[in-house]
């Protein structure tokens, strides 16, 4: 007897279910608040279906810290709307 097993490839890139995120935060948040997630999916199975985030550049992470499987920013520091009032992150998935 011989068994062979087919083996999911990797061929589906994973996809942001929207396209932009966008969180209001308002400058008064508790320092370890949960203040926005993302969520991609991949329909690849197995292994290769897994979706892990992280950011393209590091400008931000003394500020938020993206959980790189639940997909969720969490704020580290005190914001202040006078030093800034935007944040903008490229995610990869």
């Amino acid at each position: 007897m011989v068994r062979i097993n087919v083996i999911d490839k990797n061929d589906n890139a994973p996809q942001f279910a929207k396209s932009f995120y966008s969180f209001d935060v308002p400058e008064d948040t508790s320092i370890g608040t949960t203040v926005g997630s993302v969520r991609a999916y991949d329909p690849d199975l197995g292994a290769n279906g897994e979706v892990t985030y992280s950011l393209v550049a590091g400008w931000g992470n003394d500020t938020f810290q993206l959980d790189p499987v639940k997909g969720t920013f969490k704020l580290l520091r005190v914001l202040d709307f006078e030093e800034v009032f935007v944040c903008t992150f490229l995610l990869v998935n």
